[in-house]
């Protein structure tokens, strides 16, 4: 019995030692966190204009504010009634175990968003979003009479005038917690944008002289430029404006390769316009590292989030684990993999993930040897949670910088095409200019020249990136 005794008290002691040391080691922990590294400190400098919405950022969440109303104080009203909302509401990281459960919240999430919107709009209605152009498949290559069906049928010249003050006011800055507020909705500033494709492959195919198809081209003359500038913001923002960028330079290119010749000042004009295109990759870059405020404002509120942990162990470990939260290692990790993010993007390549610092940092976690039980040293290690958090937020981003960068091919190929419309070139003589073309006009990434069916007059294009409008891995232009 003495035995036995002894036995259970031999357990009891080590496990209360061991409890003593893990409780130890993560009050050193607490006491001794990791500063921001030099690398987060430049990245937080560099996207400090994104840390808060700015009076632009809250006109582009007011754009359908009720006639009459400041669209700044709508969305100003918008915003913050999402962010309390979400903050009394539901937990961001609350998990929903049946479908039915899931669309519960999203019904009930909706109802009060509309009551939200009702309030802030004063009992007046929010400007209806403009009417649905005709169904229209955007794809290369189609008719330029396919996309003078996308004119919408009326244009509201409110809206139209309060996008394109978003557009000319600069800075718009981001949410400084985007999981406490809805995305502003962008569906109309892309329904205003069609319509001006529209507009434009209506005048040009209707055009019968030079003076005629210039005054077409300001349709897209005008627009190409600030959606590029518009890329400069929040990335969803970019990917709106690479988006509409792509469909400019398709109708632009079906415009130019039907064209027999194009006037010389008129190509000279397009082709400068062409040159704002360029710089769409490095917006991008510049929208992912945006994202880093995003993350510093998640960080600061993740102690505060239900279910937060490294969702191993007993409840006694995962609170300690919420102890020795550290901020600085978890942004430095943020940091990590957002700059790894855009030196890909700037350098044309998709990037292995797995070969990313904040990647391979997280790989080696906790005993990796281990399998299943790879978590039982990960709860000793020093920001656990942090860690996990960082590692497993950041998804592939230079994904969508590639996306640019097709959209740069296609640019090149659009300016190729109306180059050989402004020599008039033909037959053997438009094969050899494609085969010999200069910098701008060949592909990005190879630069090598496009592939050329003289047979079908098509050029091939490779894309990097699946593409609901491009392709999946190519598509071709009728030159």
């Amino acid at each position: 019995m003495k035995l036995v005794k002894r036995i259970v008290l031999w357990i009891v002691g080590v496990v209360g030692a061991l409890v003593l040391a893990f409780v130890g080691l993560h009050a050193y922990y607490r006491l001794t966190p990791v500063e921001l590294s030099e690398e987060a400190k430049a990245l937080l400098e560099e996207t400090a204009h994104m840390a808060q919405l700015t009076e632009n950022g809250y006109r582009l969440h007011g754009l359908l504010a009720p006639e009459g109303m400041d669209p700044v104080i709508y969305g100003k009203c918008l915003v913050n009634a999402n962010v309390e909302h979400a903050k009394s509401g539901d937990p961001f990281f609350k998990k929903y175990e049946t479908d039915a459960e899931r669309d519960a919240w999203i019904k009930t999430w909706s109802e009060g968003l509309k009551q939200r919107t009702d309030v802030c709009a004063g009992g007046k209605l929010p400007l209806d979003s403009l009417a649905r152009p005709q169904q229209v498949r955007l794809a290369p290559g189609q008719p330029l009479s396919e996309w003078a069906n996308m004119i919408i049928a009326r244009g509201d010249p409110v809206l139209s005038a309060r996008w394109e003050s978003v557009l000319s006011s600069g800075v718009r800055g981001g949410i400084p917690d985007p999981t406490l507020a809805i995305i502003a909705s962008l569906q109309t500033p892309l329904e205003l944008e069609r319509r001006q494709l529209g507009l434009f492959a209506s005048e040009w195919s209707a055009a019968n002289s030079a003076a005629s198809r210039a005054s077409a081209w300001r349709h897209i003359s005008t627009r190409v430029a600030p959606l590029v500038a518009f890329a400069d913001g929040t990335l969803i923002e970019s990917m709106i404006a690479t988006a509409g960028i792509t469909r400019q330079l398709l109708v632009m290119q079906a415009a130019t390769s039907g064209a027999n010749e194009l006037d010389q000042a008129l190509s000279r004009e397009m082709l400068a316009t062409l040159k704002a295109v360029d710089r769409l990759p490095f917006a991008v870059s510049n929208a992912i590292g945006a994202e880093f405020q995003g993350s510093v404002a998640i960080t600061d509120n993740m102690l505060g989030r239900q279910g937060f942990g490294t969702g191993y162990g007993p409840a006694f470990v995962e609170w300690m684990g919420r102890f020795a939260f550290d901020r600085g290692d978890t942004l430095n990790l943020f940091a990590m993999g957002y700059r790894d993010s855009q030196r890909a993007v700037q350098s044309r390549t998709r990037g292995n993930t797995n070969d990313s610092r904040a990647y391979v940092f997280a790989a080696n976690m906790g005993c990796p040897s281990w399998g299943d039980y790879f978590w039982a040293c990960l709860v000793l290690e020093r920001n656990a949670a942090g860690r996990v958090i960082a590692t497993i937020a950041i998804p592939a981003y230079a994904d969508y910088g590639l996306r640019a960068w097709d959209v740069v091919n296609l640019a090149a190929a659009t300016r190729l095409t109306i180059e050989a419309r402004r020599r008039g070139l033909q037959g053997e003589a438009l094969a050899q200019f494609i085969a010999s073309a200069p910098e701008g006009m060949r592909d990005v990434y190879t630069q090598k020249a496009f592939l050329y069916d003289a047979s079908s007059r098509k050029l091939k294009i490779e894309l990097k990136m699946k593409s609901t409008v491009l392709g999946e891995k190519s598509y071709e232009l009728t030159l």
